[in-house]
């Protein structure tokens, strides 16, 4: 998960903040978490919205994403939604929650 946030998200500054570790350029970008059955992506809830129905069959709140470790992690899905998240934090300021 580590490698594919900091693919999409060059030069970012990476802190724990909240007890998990984040990723961040002028404002957070994401956190991220692992667990004992699965990996969690949280990119802010407008994010996860604008992909609710590529994320059908994953487990997602208004701002987590599970990933379990049943399956292969989707790392096409997931560099897609951490470029959105770069994306639309530069052009729109827009800042974490």
């Amino acid at each position: 998960m580590r490698a594919i946030l900091k693919k999409a998200a060059l030069g970012a500054t990476e802190a724990i903040k909240w007890g998990v570790p984040t990723l961040a350029h002028k404002y957070v970008l994401f956190a991220y978490d692992a667990f004992k059955t699965h990996v969690s992506l949280m990119p802010t809830p407008p994010v996860v919205k604008v992909f609710t129905k590529e994320l059908k069959g994953y487990a997602t709140s208004k701002s987590v994403i599970k990933f379990s470790f049943d399956t292969p992690l989707p790392t096409a899905l997931i560099l897609k939604i951490a470029k959105y998240r770069v994306k639309v934090s530069k052009e729109k300021d827009m800042r974490w929650m």
